[in-house]
């Protein structure tokens, strides 16, 4: 990653770069590049994807306008499709969308009444993951008057849509608000952080892990946490769960030691005994978990050797910070050998970078 010279007008400029995601074969860049301003009734943010060749540099607008708000780009596994979500069609409503990355036009691929967010490819590339939280009813149900809080709740679940048939479907239960998820290596489970309380301003505070059979919907709890939890990530081979655990105030920023905990069994223990430093996102990799923190003097990448307990720093420099903090994390390639992420500093001009 380089750095340059801070300028007057990159205070000035308009525009962040959010959410960089990285091509299956480490040849391109993903991201969002998003309005920077108060939202209020008057002034919604306004989000379009651009693509950056990291062979030749260019960077283009990939899909977006001025006067809509397109994010979440997440990559096939082969690499030539990108889902998305949008409000092109509605601008009070975010939809499901596939794009070619060969060329084309974007495809809507859902058509429902409330929030769709956050969507996750399977192994086979043929169906797409993703929270929502509504039913398939076609008409948005009227808001009630007077409003009574949780007298009729519709948890945020997660959904699963087949791109050949556009058969879709809940993987999750209708008792628990989901607040994270994320595939296990073979696609056939799900590890969610989520609770019972139908009021999810509240229920975050005593998420828990559970594991969930993505064809059954079977769900059990995996052990109890004393403590938030967040950015759950499955091992290699499917048996454990490494997730980030501390004290923190707010939904989406995790922070604290990290933990693995045995799918089987429930057993946990925590890998990152007297570091001084607080992980704020992980990701389980054949050489063991790839981990960002902050320290009081900036930021770090390291790993994390589960079996002896010790970590190792890759790199640490004086960045406010790398990779976003909470739930953002780095973007790596399916080998791990290369990353991307995004860099805040008061002291040098950063874009995205790998």
């Amino acid at each position: 990653m380089a750095g340059m010279n801070l300028h007057l007008e990159d205070l000035l400029s308009p525009h962040l770069p959010l959410d960089p995601q990285l091509s299956p074969d480490g040849t391109r860049i993903a991201f969002v590049m998003s309005d920077i301003g108060k939202i209020d009734k008057d002034h919604n943010l306004r989000h379009s994807v651009h693509m950056l060749d990291l062979q030749t540099g260019e960077e283009r607008l990939f899909a977006g306008t001025e006067t809509t708000a397109t994010h979440s780009p997440r990559w096939s596994p082969d690499g030539n499709w990108l889902a998305l979500i949008s409000n092109r069609a509605k601008d009070d409503e975010y939809q499901l969308y596939l794009l070619d990355t060969r060329g084309g036009e974007a495809q809507a691929l859902t058509d429902l009444r409330g929030t769709v967010h956050h969507p996750c490819w399977l192994a086979d590339g043929k169906t797409i993951a993703f929270l929502y939280n509504g039913t398939l009813d076609r008409e948005k149900p009227k808001e009630p008057d007077p409003v009574v809080v949780d007298a009729d709740p519709h948890p945020t679940r997660v959904w699963a849509i087949h791109l050949q048939t556009r058969e879709i479907r809940a993987v999750t239960p209708d008792n628990l608000h989901i607040f994270e998820y994320v595939l296990s290596p073979d696609s056939d489970r799900l590890a969610i952080v989520a609770a019972a309380h139908p009021n999810p301003s509240e229920s975050w505070y005593h998420a828990q892990l559970h594991v969930t059979d993505r064809t059954s919907g079977e769900t059990r709890q995996i052990g109890t946490m004393a403590h938030q939890i967040g950015g759950p990530s499955w091992s290699p081979d499917g048996t454990q769960i490494a997730l980030i655990s501390g004290i923190m105030s707010d939904q989406g920023a995790i922070g604290g030691e990290v933990y693995v905990i045995d799918v089987a069994s429930g057993d946990r223990r925590c890998v990152t005994p007297g570091i001084d430093h607080t992980p704020t996102w992980i990701e389980w990799r054949a050489e063991g978990i790839l981990y960002g923190a902050r320290r009081l003097n900036g930021t770090l990448l390291g790993w994390i050797d589960v079996s002896t307990y010790t970590t190792r720093e890759i790199w640490a420099g004086p960045m406010q910070t790398l990779g976003g903090s909470g739930l953002q994390k780095v973007s790596t390639t399916c080998t791990g050998q290369a990353f991307a992420a995004l860099k805040a500093s008061f002291s040098e001009r950063c874009r995205a970078a790998n």
